[in-house]
């Protein structure tokens, strides 16, 4: 019997215009109600209260949750961090260096960001930023770092592809000591520690809870979903994932704008 689920958040539980549909936040309102544990297992940040807008009765929907791609781990009342190794930031920060409109931002274990640009105020809201927020790139936010993002431009609405040997010259940093999933078709890389990821997170979180594997389910979409996807007997794949998530996974369902969500907690996993 399934008794906590577990939700990659871009391209799976929100649709493609960042929100929660009316349709998918009902059947979690129902599932919470009938005691089925629900978490955000996503490389975004915690403050998902600034960056989307969660409302206080969303966000009490959720008993915790991975996030960072696992560099945070919420359980209850206890945060768990990983921190990415320092050399391994300045030396990702020195490759990206090398590119002009190649961005970085770092994600910092007090919840707060560095970035080495100056974001503009407009795209504040869409990162939910403000200025207290942002802290100055320096050996201070290094040390602190739990996840990089690295982008053209501003990220958002981002339609460019970054360059094709960016990633494994990134990938190549650390002595093994990081992960560098290659995300959004290529247009993002998102780095974390190696002993990290959204698999262990969710394992975290399971042995907290008393629970084995069979008890979950996970959903996703993109590449950094692959190793949860492909190690829990109830993992769902959405529509809008490429064919190598579709395949990592035991299931496949709607894509997250077709009502993906509420079509597997109905018809795969029988538990509306």
């Amino acid at each position: 019997m399934i008794q906590a689920l577990f939700f990659d958040l871009d391209g799976t539980l929100l649709t493609s215009k960042k929100r929660i549909s009316d349709e998918t936040l009902r059947d979690l309102r129902a599932l919470h109600a009938s005691g089925i544990k629900l978490f955000p297992a996503t490389g975004r940040s915690r403050d998902l209260h600034l960056s989307l807008g969660f409302t206080d009765e969303i966000l009490s929907l959720f008993e915790g949750g991975v996030y960072a791609n696992g560099g945070v781990v919420e359980i209850g009342k206890r945060t768990e961090y990983m921190k990415l190794n320092p050399s391994s930031v300045k030396g990702i920060l020195g490759e990206v260096a090398k590119y002009k409109d190649i961005h970085a931002s770092l994600h910092l274990a007090d919840g707060k960001c560095a970035f080495n640009f100056t974001l503009s105020k407009a795209f504040y809201s869409p990162w939910g930023m403000s200025e207290r927020l942002i802290e100055p790139l320096n050996d201070a936010s290094i040390q602190k770092t739990i996840k990089m993002l690295i982008f053209t431009k501003n990220l958002v609405d981002e339609d460019e592809m970054l360059p094709a040997e960016l990633h494994p010259a990134i990938a190549s940093f650390g002595n093994n000591e990081i992960t560098a999933y290659l995300t959004d078709q290529g247009k993002t890389i998102q780095v974390a520690n190696a002993k990290a990821g959204k698999l262990s997170g969710i394992q975290k979180i399971l042995r907290s809870l008393n629970l084995s594997k069979e008890e979950a389910a996970v959903f996703g979409d993109d590449l950094n979903d692959m190793e949860m996807l492909s190690c829990f007997p109830m993992s769902i794949a959405m529509g809008n994932a490429p064919d190598e998530v579709k395949k990592a996974s035991k299931y496949v369902t709607l894509s997250n704008d077709s009502g993906g969500i509420s079509h597997a907690l109905k018809n795969i996993l029988g538990l509306l």
